[in-house]
């Protein structure tokens, strides 16, 4: 081989290593990036994975705050229920008190006419007393 020969032979197998060298570490580099994005799956897998487990934590919470807002709704709706006919025997007494009031009010104005009325009888008297003195006549 001649020494020219020789040298074009070696400076093409210099480019080649050199090319192959370069797609060596553009490997390299694209290894690692898949690397790191696979790491990266990785985490976000394990990210998801514990929001996952806390969602249904928190799903659980509110189904169980449902059930507990649902039964205490119930339990209301039953102390209305209780409070029905306690409601209807009060409008019912203030019904009889109201009724009492009126029987009250008319016993009150009975000796009133009682009075009246024995009150007419005397005067009644009198009158004929005078009158039977002035004709001179009893008529009582």
């Amino acid at each position: 081989m001649q020494p020219d020969n020789i040298q074009s032979t070696l400076f093409d197998h210099t480019r080649e290593i050199a090319a192959l060298w370069e797609k060596t570490k553009s490997a390299h580099r694209r290894i690692n990036h898949v690397d790191q994005l696979t790491a990266s799956v990785h985490e976000l897998a394990k990210s998801n994975t514990v929001i996952a487990a806390e969602v249904k934590l928190l799903a659980e919470k509110f189904e169980k705050s449902i059930d507990n807002i649902q039964q205490a709704q119930k339990r209301q709706g039953e102390r209305i229920g209780a409070l029905e006919p306690t409601a209807r025997s009060v409008a019912q007494c203030e019904r009889t008190l109201a009724d009492l009031s009126v029987k009250l009010d008319t016993l009150r104005m009975a000796p009133a006419e009682n009075w009246k009325t024995l009150l007419r009888q005397v005067l009644a008297a009198l009158a004929a007393l005078a009158l039977g003195l002035l004709t001179g006549t009893q008529l009582i």
